[in-house]
């Protein structure tokens, strides 16, 4: 399936679901779609056209051609032998990160906890996790704690799709993709966050796909092949990571909420299961990257391409979505204007959460470091400005500069 991206005049971004922005209206190939939709206990499948402005808000309607994994092709065939034909696989960079902890830099974490704080904002629904690349250094401040990462969650997606990938389960063009025109999905979801490309990768790195409720023994195994998203990077040491529930909305399904499988598996408020991850999570996996360790040299630096944020692209000037304004990069506007820096970046933005991960370099080499932070709470989604002046009291302090300076 191929994304094709439209320009749009650029808008604020605050949404009400775990999506960080609404994603781009996707102009498909055909007129009607054809998705496929397994019912319980049969073996065979319907095809359902959804097709815009058919008794729904145009909105909410996608005209997409899913591709569905081939292990559905006959109903719910065995799912769980296609997927781990040579053994359920797990992420290669089994050992975590070999750091030091700082004093000088849990006194820059000390100051952003601090700086947050005057402003008002929660600081025990806050955590934040630095990493000094250049002396392999680190320093947190409630970096272990379990919270939502909202589209955060989309660089552990990216790598599992390059493992599937480089071990031939998935076909090669997977991973195809060009930044200017950005029509992939695996581009879209990353740079553009996108939620409907990132709900087709997470059903094909699963092998899992959307649709009414199985019954009890069917629905196990197709839980049991979605949660392999967990099992990968859990078993090589990220734990109590949950990254199996998707984003919404998704509009090529016309969901603004889980339905059907996705709603059994992630269950009903207030007990429903999300997504949960620390800061020192997506902190670790951008340190894999950063330094080429993620499933291979190639790979990450495939990803950090994906990950890089240009202020001299144009759908950053002209399109709705912009990962920078909000977030680190907006503390770093006039390094990356004179290209003095080089940023790598996923945001995740929801009302009730403002969450990021980058990798900040120098050009002279100065500074070179990893922060992941995450604001869990209403207040950090309403703030544009707090994520711009973190940044720039973690860049000041590791270049010499007046971390104490208004933004």
């Amino acid at each position: 399936m191929k994304l094709v991206s439209k320009r749009r005049r650029r808008r604020k971004h605050k949404q009400q679901s775990s999506g960080n922005v609404r994603p781009r209206r996707l102009n498909w190939r055909s007129q009607t779609a054809e998705l496929a939709i397994v019912l319980a206990g049969l073996g065979t499948a319907i095809f359902v056209g959804l097709t815009a402005g058919e008794g729904r808000d145009p909105s909410l309607t996608a005209k997409a051609s899913v591709g569905l994994p081939a292990s559905f092709d006959e109903g719910v065939a065995d799912i769980s032998s296609n997927l781990f034909s040579n053994g359920e696989a797990s992420y290669n960079a089994k050992v975590p990160p070999n750091l030091d902890r700082s004093q000088r830099l849990q006194a820059i974490v000390d100051r952003v906890v601090r700086s947050a704080y005057i402003r008002g904002m929660p600081t025990d629904r806050l955590s934040v996790y630095l990493v000094d690349l250049n002396t392999q250094q680190f320093a947190e401040y409630r970096g272990q704690t379990l919270r939502y990462p909202a589209s955060v969650v989309k660089i552990f997606w990216m790598v599992l799709l390059f493992d599937r990938v480089e071990r031939g389960i998935l076909p090669p063009e997977k991973l195809n993709f060009d930044l200017e025109e950005c029509d992939s999905e695996l581009c879209q979801m990353v740079q553009l966050s996108n939620n409907d490309a990132a709900s087709v990768i997470v059903d094909e790195v699963t092998q899992t796909a959307p649709g009414d409720p199985f019954d009890t023994e069917d629905f196990d195994r197709w839980l049991h092949a979605r949660q392999f998203v967990n099992r990968f990077f859990g078993n090589s040491g990220y734990e109590q990571l949950n990254i199996a529930q998707k984003n919404y909305p998704i509009y090529y399904l016309g969901q603004d909420l889980p339905q059907g499988r996705e709603l059994l598996a992630s269950g009903t408020e207030p007990e429903a299961v999300r997504n949960q991850m620390s800061a020192a999570h997506a902190a670790r996996l951008m340190y894999e990257i950063a330094n080429k360790r993620a499933i291979s040299e190639t790979a990450s630096r495939q990803m950090l391409q994906l990950m890089k944020r240009d202020l001299t692209w144009d759908p950053w000037r002209d399109g709705y979505y912009h990962p920078i304004d909000g977030f680190f990069g907006g503390g770093l506007m006039e390094e990356l204007r004179r290209s003095q820096v080089s940023l790598y970046s996923k945001v995740g933005l929801t009302t009730e959460t403002r969450n990021e991960v980058a990798l900040v370099r120098t050009v002279d080499g100065r500074a070179n470091y990893i922060l992941a932070v995450f604001g869990d709470d209403v207040a950090y989604g309403a703030d544009e400005e707090i994520f711009p002046e973190l940044s720039r009291i973690v860049f000041a302090s590791l270049t010499g500069g007046n971390p104490e300076r208004s933004p």
